[in-house]
């Protein structure tokens, strides 16, 4: 029985409704149940959420011109998953066009990842330990603000944040 090209892309639109209802109602779960939880922030704007005011604002230019770089980057990776969701519904299946997108998405995510590390590694050279402490706080509060968290060995490390 062969499938016709309208069937092939009612099944795919099906599965992608699925898997993407199937992800929000897990972010909805998790936020509902947590009241502090927050998506993966987009940028390091995070690392300065806890600091005060004034180091903030001296870091604002940098995270700017941090952002300026990134963002590109992001919209490579987005247009290269846009590439291979429109490769995976066209019939018929191109699997060598498929597999350059995928390459191209996993290098942009490469890329994505070097800079974007090499962005936390400046910014947290420019900040004192405390700071640094601080501003790791907000990522181990996202996980679970009520407990401390250990590492493998089971020893604890970093604090919880302080509740607001």
């Amino acid at each position: 029985m062969k499938a016709t090209r309208r069937q092939v892309i009612t099944i795919v639109l099906i599965i992608s409704l699925g898997l993407n209802l199937l992800i929000i109602g897990g972010i909805a779960a998790r936020a509902l149940s947590r009241p502090d939880f927050r998506p993966v922030p987009p940028n390091l704007s995070w690392a300065v959420r806890n600091l005060d005011e004034q180091t903030a604002q001296q870091l604002r230019p940098v995270l700017e011109e941090y952002g300026d770089v990134i963002r590109p980057l992001r919209g490579d990776m987005f247009r290269a998953q846009r590439q291979i969701n429109q490769l995976i519904t066209e019939d018929p299946m191109n699997k060598e066009a498929i597999a350059d997108a995928f390459d191209r998405l996993r290098q942009a995510g490469l890329q994505y990842q070097e800079i974007s590390h090499r962005q936390t590694i400046s910014l947290f050279e420019m900040l004192t330990p405390e700071q640094r402490v601080q501003a790791m706080s907000f990522m181990h509060g996202r996980r679970n603000p009520n407990d401390l968290r250990r590492d493998r060995d089971g020893d604890e490390h970093i604090r919880p944040r302080e509740p607001r």
